[in-house]
């Protein structure tokens, strides 16, 4: 029961976002990322996404005007859901900015352990992007690099993360996770 009031309260801020998510398409944006990291996106076909979805392929369409649209959706659920649990992290309203983003580096690796192929995904394609839909994804994946680096600037306010340019610790802490989480996911 409490995970569908977190699905429910996720689907409800990513639609305040500016995107209209349902189960139907969380699923579709899931099978795809499966197949876009395996197969990559060129040699995956709307096709291939709608037998793995159990629709015929003008059903898809009904969700997705193109196979493009799936992989900008792919990218985005992906970093949407980061951002939400990140401030789901801060609502908690923990005291210790250690603690607090200790809290959010656990909600990264599980974040990329339940979605791996998103990741993936993102690795192999985001190149195919065009400068605009480039520019939308980087500006969303830095709204929550910049709550990791608030939180590693308050923890060195606080004398209980180290001093130094709170960037560059931030960028470190979450280069060395994703590192560590990639080498781990391959074993």
């Amino acid at each position: 029961m409490e995970e569908a009031a977190v699905t429910s309260a996720r689907d409800i801020w990513v639609a305040n976002q500016g995107y209209s998510i349902d189960k139907r398409k969380r699923h579709i944006i899931d099978a795809a990322a499966e197949l876009f990291a395996v197969r990559g996106f060129d040699r995956t076909s709307v096709a291939d996404i709608a037998q793995a979805c159990g629709l015929e392929k003008p059903s898809l369409y009904h969700y997705f005007p193109s196979k493009k649209s799936i992989l900008l959706g792919v990218l985005s659920l992906g970093i949407d859901d980061l951002i939400f649990e990140a401030n789901e992290v801060l609502k908690r309203g923990i005291d210790d900015p250690l603690e607090r983003l200790h809290q959010l580096l656990l909600c990264h690796s599980r974040n990329f352990d339940k979605k791996i192929s998103h990741v993936k995904t993102f690795l192999l394609e985001s190149r195919g992007l065009d400068a605009n839909e480039r520019d939308r994804y980087l500006a969303r994946r830095r709204e929550y690099e910049q709550i990791i680096i608030d939180v590693v600037a308050e923890g060195q306010a606080a004398g209980r993360v180290r001093t130094g340019d709170p960037v560059i610790l931030a960028y470190g802490v979450l280069g060395t996770l994703a590192a560590l989480l990639l080498i781990w996911t391959r074993t």
